[in-house]
């Protein structure tokens, strides 16, 4: 039986803080302290949340301290870590335009790391990444429904490959005519929150009923559960894995480490990592990591994530999101980001939350 070995990691940025600590001690820095543990790894893969280059301009769509740039040299770190396969559809991958964007696919490039997700084109950013590892065959597709200002790859345009469900599942059985097994990576949820969007379980279920065996989640900064479902397998976030976040719950990340073959996932295992002082990821023992194994839930076993209250107030706060970038942005897109079924369900924590806002005012 043909098998092989699949790492995956959270949000990787070297930048900020991180790039203060890359400048000081060498690109090798941040991943240091979790380097053997890729050790016989197949392919490690993590999704790259910044653009690596010293071109282009600073988004105005964000906040100076919110666009993300690291220094070439970062390169090779990723190399010598061993990463071979990096996802770059965020919404912080194109925060400085078109021309660090292609910067980071060339450095990637010719530093011997695939890419997924961004591309000099539509067909490129949309485009799986097929390998050939031990006569395995695996297609990697990468989407983001986050964009916050990103460049949307268009026809000859550069950009990120942003997410469809139609389109997604399209190219899902399109990949798994030329594959063994196809992975999606998602950049999906809503920042520091624990739980996951119905909206995105019910999509993660028809990306797996369409032929991918698993999916693998990024953006939320922190860890969220993992679900079971038919043959595959869904994680709806990974955490961060080198990333300067300060807030609670972002320090604490998971890597798993997949055997698949033919078949799909023969097992895996689940790695909690935490990030010390200087940010770099440590595996995490003893109690504190039974702890973290205990308190992630599996979707199956939840039974609060199994109610309506629950898909209302997640729906809501999806919602609102959305509305809100759509009045900061002027544009309808983000209101595509929810169906009509998620908007009825959201629609009694909308009303509660104005109600709230209205009553604080008064008394205010």
């Amino acid at each position: 039986m043909k098998s092989i070995k699949f790492t995956a990691v959270g949000d990787i940025m070297l930048c900020r803080s991180v790039g203060d600590f890359i400048e000081k001690y060498g690109p090798q820095f941040p991943f240091e302290t979790i380097k053997d543990q890729f050790a016989g790894s197949d392919i490690i893969f993590g999704n790259l949340e910044c653009s690596i280059s010293e071109r282009g301009f600073p988004s105005k769509y964000w906040p100076a301290h919110m666009n993300f740039r690291a220094h070439p040299k970062v390169v090779r770190g990723l190399k010598e870590a061993g990463f071979n396969v990096l996802s770059l559809a965020n919404n912080h991958v194109s925060n400085y335009g078109e021309d660090a964007l292609l910067d980071t696919i060339r450095l990637l490039q010719s530093n011997g790391i695939s890419h997924v997700g961004a591309g000099a084109s539509a067909h490129e950013a949309y485009a799986p990444l097929i390998l050939n590892q031990n006569n395995l065959r695996i297609a990697i597709l990468a989407y983001s429904t986050i964009l916050n200002g990103s460049r949307i790859a268009k026809n000859e345009k550069s950009g990120i490959a942003q997410f469809s469900l139609k389109k997604a599942l399209r190219s899902i059985k399109a990949a798994r005519e030329k594959a063994d097994l196809v992975v999606v990576s998602m950049h999906w949820g809503i920042d520091y929150e624990t739980t996951p969007v119905p909206q995105h379980m019910e999509c993660a279920r028809q990306m797996i009923d369409a032929g991918a065996v698993l999916i693998i989640g990024h953006h939320p900064h922190v860890i969220q559960p993992i679900e079971r479902y038919m043959n595959g397998l869904i994680i709806y976030s990974l955490g961060n894995f080198v990333f300067d976040d300060s807030l609670e719950g972002t320090d604490i990340s998971l890597m798993f480490n997949f055997t698949l073959s033919d078949e799909g996932i023969e097992k895996y295992e689940i790695i909690p990592l935490e990030k010390n002082e200087y940010h770099q990821p440590c595996v995490v023992e003893g109690r504190k990591r039974k702890k973290i194994l205990l308190d992630k839930t599996e979707i199956e076993n939840s039974e609060s994530m199994n109610t309506v209250a629950f898909a209302r107030e997640m729906n809501g706060k999806f919602v609102l999101l959305n509305l809100k970038l759509s009045l900061k942005e002027r544009s309808l897109y983000h209101l595509k980001n929810f169906d009509i079924k998620t908007f009825f369900s959201a629609l009694p924590y909308i009303i509660w939350r104005l109600l709230e806002r209205m009553v604080l005012q008064y008394i205010g």
